[in-house]
């Protein structure tokens, strides 16, 4: 989370994100205090993602651009069932620059953009066909993931940090970039359900619940509810840095809305967990934050149904080391 753009704006649109361990990228999500700017980073993918551009052999990551060819993922289509969430859309620690049910105050400037989204993706801005933008496996480094999976109908998920300041701040909305490969420019997402926590993610058990029986301290969302409000060709492509006029793998911004007015949230660090869903057979995998010349740029996490199902590193294949993921929050 070291290398985000703090706009508070998934981009212009909807990179932890980016989590878990990893030196250098930590701060990469930190939201700067309202009016600020923000440095901007970069992390890549890792576990469950893209390794090759064939297909995903083990549920994890995509390896060739196909679907899963093992079965090691739901087959009902249906979002993540053991690790439901609550939906709460109150602010759970009753701050008082908020209504009752979580919305900001209408007399309150709440507002704090940041940007910890497309630029983190970028290699280069012209290096793909026709000039396109592309971000690129650096191959050089030894890297190998294209994207992570996080798809609806196999119940894999995503999940990145991010820090807002003292003071708190509302959410309107949140950009994630995701694709499928073989897709045209026109975007084929069609669905992104979200949560937010104020800590990590964990399997929820019974109905939500923490293995302790304890509630989970989820602040917003839930993991069937399609809060998807708009998606589109972020005009750059995922691409291998040998063959950089390839575009099979053009990524989209897929913009959530929170609830009306912004959810407020009070300083701190949150978590943002998230998966989508496409009508491609291929993914949708997210790609990672790609920092040239990096191979550790976050510390994301992935949830993978099992059984049994646990969260896990989001980890490039090749180099096993620990990848961020970009999102814009406005």
């Amino acid at each position: 989370m070291k290398h985000a753009l703090l706009v508070f704006a998934v981009l212009g649109l909807l990179a932890a994100g980016v989590m878990g361990c990893g030196g250098g990228s930590e701060k990469k999500n930190n939201l700067p205090p309202a009016g600020d700017g923000g440095g901007d980073g970069a992390a890549d993918g890792a576990a469950d993602a893209d390794i090759d551009g064939d297909s995903d052999t083990d549920g994890d990551t995509d390896s060739d651009g196909d679907t899963d060819a093992d079965g090691d993922t739901d087959t009902d289509g249906d979002a993540d069932a053991g690790d439901g969430g609550a939906d709460a859309d109150a602010d759970v620690d009753g701050d008082a620059d908020t209504d009752a049910d979580g919305d900001a105050d209408a007399d309150a400037d709440l507002s704090c953009p940041w940007d910890g989204g497309l630029e983190q993706l970028i290699t280069s801005h012209d290096g793909g066909i026709d000039g396109s933008p592309i971000s690129e496996i650096q191959s050089s480094l030894s890297m190998g993931t294209y994207g992570f999976a996080h798809i609806l109908t196999a119940g894999s998920r995503l999940a990145d940090d991010f820090t807002v300041p003292d003071g708190g701040c509302a959410i309107t909305n949140i950009t994630f970039y995701a694709y499928q490969t073989g897709s045209t420019t026109t975007s084929t997402i069609d669905h992104v359900n979200f949560r937010i926590w104020r800590s990590q993610p964990v399997i929820l058990v019974d109905g939500g619940l923490l293995p302790d029986g304890g509630a989970p301290d989820i602040v917003f969302g839930d993991t069937t509810t399609n809060r998807l409000v708009h998606t589109e060709w972020t005009g750059v492509y995922r691409v291998l840095d040998t063959t950089s006029n390839a575009t099979n793998r053009p990524i989209m911004a897929d913009t959530v809305d929170t609830v009306a007015g912004g959810l407020f949230l009070p300083g701190g660090t949150y978590w943002v967990d998230w998966q989508t869903g496409g009508t491609l057979g291929s993914g949708p995998w997210a790609p990672p934050i790609t920092l040239l010349g990096e191979t550790t740029t976050g510390n994301a996490i992935q949830y993978m149904p099992g059984p049994p199902g646990s969260w896990n590193p989001a980890l490039d294949s090749s180099t096993g080391t620990p990848q961020g993921l970009p999102f814009q929050i406005q």
